[in-house]
C-alpha cells in the first residue's frame, strides 16, 4: 500500500469493487488477465474516484466555509450527518411542537397516520361530534405545519 492512502479508503474501495463484481460478474473476463490484477486495477479506480469526491467536497466545504467532515471515512461521515440530522429534527420537533397536543399531532403525522379518528382518540376528543374533530385536529396540525414551514424559509434563507 503507498504510503499516501488511508487505510480505511483503500478499504472502502475494495469493498466497493467486490460488490460491483458480485453485481455485475461480467465485467471479469478472465482471458483478458487474472483475478487478482483486474480488482487491484478497479480497486485502484475505485480509490481514485472516492479521492476525487472528497477533494471536490473539501472545497465546496472550504468555499461554504465549512469544517473539513470529509476527512473522515465515508462510514463515518454517514453516521455523524445522521446524528446531525437527528439533532436538527429534534430542535424541529421541539420548535414546531410545543404543547403536547402539538406533539401528538405531529408524531402521528410522522408515523404517516392518515386517519381522523386515530388523531381523535390520541386528542382524546372522541366526544366531539365529527366535523368538531375534524375542525380540532385540522387547527392543531395547521399551527404545527406553519411553524415547520417558517423554520424551513430560515433554513433556506441561511444557506444550510
Amino acid at each position: 500500500m503507498h504510503p499516501s492512502v488511508d487505510g480505511n479508503l483503500l478499504d472502502e474501495a475494495f469493498v466497493e469493487t467486490v460488490m460491483e463484481l458480485s453485481e455485475k460478474p461480467g465485467k471479469f473476463n478472465p482471458t483478458r488477465g487474472n483475478l487478482v490484477r483486474f480488482l487491484a486495477g478497479a480497486t485502484n479506480r475505485n480509490l481514485r474516484d472516492m479521492r476525487r469526491s472528497i477533494e471536490a467536497r473539501r472545497r465546496r466545504e472550504t468555499k461554504k466555509g465549512i469544517s473539513h467532515v470529509a476527512e473522515r471515512t465515508a462510514a463515518t461521515r454517514d453516521v455523524l450527518d445522521l446524528l446531525a440530522d437527528r439533532e436538527l429534527a429534534d430542535i424541529a420537533r421541539k420548535e414546531a411542537a410545543r404543547t403536547d397536543e402539538e406533539r401528538c399531532v405531529l408524531h402521528l403525522w410522522e408515523l404517516g397516520e392518515t386517519e381522523l379518528s386515530r388523531y381523535a382518540h390520541e386528542l382524546g376528543v372522541t366526544h366531539l361530534a365529527g366535523r368538531e374533530q375534524e375542525s380540532y385536529v385540522k387547527r392543531i396540525r395547521d399551527r404545527v405545519t406553519k411553524r415547520l414551514a417558517r423554520m424551513k424559509e430560515r433554513l433556506e434563507g441561511s444557506g444550510q
